[in-house]
């Protein structure tokens, strides 16, 4: 968390997809609804993204990647929030 009261100059803000080693699909049940609505996952969705993470040490989450003069952060985005549970939030000092 930074500093209350501490403005830092952002040097970079790009939208961006991040490997997050112990992101999974998690689908609580707002998320089940909303996608319920969207048409659903189709079959398997679970064991395919289990077995690329399992490939390629963690699943892609996209998000937001911040360089300030003090720190390096990405943040997911709302979308991967609802889906994914894990280290969403990295933050570098």
């Amino acid at each position: 968390m930074d500093e209350p009261g501490v403005a830092h100059v952002v040097r970079v803000r790009k939208v961006a997809n991040f490997l997050v080693e112990d992101a999974r699909l998690d689908l609580d049940p707002a998320a089940e609804a909303a996608i319920g609505l969207a048409g659903g996952t189709a079959p398997g969705t679970e064991l395919v993204l289990e077995l690329f993470r399992a490939r390629h040490g963690g699943l892609w989450v996209g998000g937001t990647f911040v360089v300030t003069d003090a720190t390096v952060k990405f943040h997911a985005n709302a979308l991967n929030r609802l889906v994914q549970s894990g280290s969403l939030d990295v933050v570098l000092r």
